[in-house]
């Protein structure tokens, strides 16, 4: 992204660095196909995530959850990229309060024992990459070199932002194991069963940030790359890329 002349989304750069020849502008084409519905099953699992966990918590029908949550998300979308940055940025804060605060409800019923031995680094790098592949965590970076004015502040930009996942995804992963009665498949689960309402309560605020910021961020690459293609103004590619979401949730 840092050495491509268009580098406001993967397709430019895909366009710059590997479709050529006579075939570039088909090749072209079928990617932009492929991701805008990629990016659209990604958002719509985010809408349908997050919803799940405010019905499961709180039993909030899930036509309801969504719509509140589609709402919220893509009028924060439609405001634009600044006020994308300032929610993300405070969305962060937020999980990573919620983290500490489940970790100091955890602390008391930590009877599980912390398996500190077994496994391999390339393992635990493999579900890093896998979570961070998950949400999509690659279209942030060409989003980050095209919005940053200060080209300086972009590595170290990255390398928070990253680094911030990873901080969040493995004190979470231990809360989990040493707290939870059983370990289920939807972590929150067993948390929430051992712990109680706070608990429950603190693990759907988790899973709907974490969708939320999800959303933001896909949700504006998607919007880049139908403005890009298709030359539409900002509003129009707007609705393209979020209200299809909705209908599909």
């Amino acid at each position: 992204a840092l050495h491509s002349q268009s580098s406001a989304q993967l397709l430019g750069i895909f366009e710059q660095h590997l479709f050529v020849g006579r075939h570039k502008k088909a090749f072209s084409n079928a990617f932009f196909a492929v991701l805008v519905v990629m990016l659209l099953l990604n958002l719509t699992l985010y809408i349908t995530c997050a919803a799940e966990a405010v019905n499961s918590a709180f039993g909030w029908p899930m036509p309801l959850a969504k719509a509140i949550f589609y709402c919220i998300a893509s009028a924060v979308v439609a405001l634009g990229v600044k006020s994308i940055g300032v929610s993300e940025k405070y969305s962060m804060l937020a999980i990573g309060a919620v983290v500490v605060a489940l970790g100091v409800l955890s602390l008391p019923k930590a009877n599980s024992p912390l398996p500190l031995f077994g496994g391999s680094p390339a393992l635990a790098v493999a579900l890093y990459s896998m979570c961070m592949f998950s949400f999509s965590a690659l279209f942030s970076a060409p989003q980050v070199v095209n919005y940053i004015g200060d080209k300086s502040k972009i590595r170290r930009c990255v390398l928070w932002g990253i680094g911030a996942n990873a901080l969040l995804t493995v004190g979470f992963a231990v809360i989990t194991a040493m707290a939870s009665g059983q370990v289920t498949r939807v972590a929150t689960v067993g948390l929430s069963a051992r712990h109680g309402m706070a608990a429950t309560v603190l693990s759907t605020v988790f899973v709907a940030l974490a969708m939320l910021t999800s959303f933001l961020s896909i949700a504006l690459a998607q919007i880049d790359v139908i403005k890009e293609k298709t030359k539409l103004p900002g509003m129009a590619a707007w609705g393209l890329a979020t209200l299809p979401t909705l209908a599909a949730a």
